[in-house]
């Protein structure tokens, strides 16, 4: 199975892990999660333990942490305005969200933001 990024899912992923108490634990069954894990983990975007169990079929994560690079993600892209402005600028040009490097994504979405509160 080829794994692909979506950064709507990644971008979920990351919000949740917002709402939990850093340090915490998390038990991916699913490759899919696995894969975002492990995408945050070598984006920079988390910092976590990963241990997978000797069948291969459970990957636990623990000492999860949202960076600061996490966390500036998170503050442009949990707004669902800003997310969905900077999302319709990118299909205009061509471009879907999980096409676009994570840094340039994350400087696309500052600029929303502060067009946006500069715009008020």
């Amino acid at each position: 199975m080829v794994m692909e990024r979506d950064m709507e899912s990644i971008r979920k992923l990351l919000i949740d892990l917002k709402e939990q108490k850093p340090g915490f634990s998390l038990t991916s069954k699913n490759e899919e999660t696995d894969y975002y894990m492990y995408l945050l983990t070598d984006g920079g975007l988390i910092e976590a333990t990963r241990h997978k169990t000797l069948s291969k079929q459970v990957t636990s994560y623990h000492n999860i942490k949202i960076t600061f690079a996490g966390h500036d993600f998170i503050d442009v892209a949990e707004d669902d305005n800003i997310w969905n402005k900077t999302k319709e600028k990118a299909i205009e040009k061509g471009w879907s969200m999980s096409n676009i490097p994570l840094t340039v994504l994350t400087d696309l979405l500052k600029i929303t933001l502060y067009q946006h509160l500069s715009n008020d």
